[in-house]
């Protein structure tokens, strides 16, 4: 899930990780910030000219963002 404001930073990444699915936030919820989630590990990524990223390793915090991010991708948000 991305915010579309932040397609100018994502863009680039995503030319070199071709595996890599989007769909973009509203308006409404417009934010620079997004998560990635990849086994026990949550990183927060804040798209700016130079990206900040955080990591949090834990299980049950992964597995928490992942619900919320499966509602989301299921059809809490529409596609650009």
């Amino acid at each position: 899930l991305c915010d579309p404001e932040a397609e100018k930073y994502v863009g680039r990444f995503r030319r070199s990780h071709a595996m890599i699915e989007l769909k973009y936030l509203t308006n409404e919820v417009s934010s620079p910030t997004v998560v990635w989630l990849f086994g026990d590990t949550v990183a927060t990524v804040v798209w700016q000219e130079e990206p900040i990223v955080t990591f949090i390793r834990n299980k049950q915090i992964a597995e928490h963002y992942n619900k919320y991010f499966e509602y989301l991708w299921k059809g809490g948000v529409s596609m650009r």
